[in-house]
């Protein structure tokens, strides 16, 4: 029994459980000076069993939908995140930042709801426990809305909160690998 779990930059992880590769939050479409820069591309990710968001933010959704249409790989999420993955593929985030997506890869876009099971193979299952996403209070909220490094990038920040409905429900989830358990918190 081998369990790897890389992180992938934000809040995005892989986790290996033995030959079965599990997605979490990708997001690879950053900002050209965000740091940590990525040392993977989404390109380079393949033969993964799923994909799975714990919320509607951009940057935990966005490239959901690239995995759908280019390796056919199911997403599970809320119905926000999937609208939010959706309204991103179409352009109605970023207009300069469209990637068509199928039919097929919409339908690929699984809706889950707190306490689903998902069964990825015998010995693998994720169950969705209900969390919160982290509130902030208007102090912090002010401190970094007027920090210099913000305010030298709020022309080229401001484009990502367009279209994007509310984050909706936020997902913890619990991996079951045989008789192990992997709690999967972001």
């Amino acid at each position: 029994m081998t369990i790897k779990i890389t992180w992938l930059g934000t809040a995005s992880f892989l986790i290996s459980l033995n030959d079965t590769k599990l997605l979490f939050d990708p997001y690879f479409s950053r900002n050209e000076n965000a740091t940590p820069k990525l040392k993977t591309r989404k390109e380079d990710i393949k033969d993964i069993s799923g994909v799975f968001i714990s919320h509607g933010h951009f940057d935990h959704a966005c490239d959901a939908g690239w995995f759908s249409e280019n390796w056919n790989v199911p997403v599970y999420c809320s119905e926000t995140a999937k609208q939010n993955i959706i309204n991103w593929a179409e352009g109605k985030i970023l207009l300069n930042h469209t990637e068509a997506l199928s039919e097929e890869a919409k339908d690929n876009i699984k809706v889950t709801k707190f306490y689903d099971k998902i069964e990825i193979s015998d010995d693998i299952s994720i169950e969705i426990i209900r969390s919160e996403h982290i509130q902030f209070d208007i102090k912090t909220i002010l401190s970094r809305v007027f920090s210099w490094q913000f305010l030298k990038q709020v022309k080229s920040i401001m484009p990502y909160g367009k279209g994007i409905r509310p984050l909706g429900g936020t997902f913890i989830f619990f991996a079951e690998f045989g008789h192990l358990v992997v709690e999967v918190s972001l």
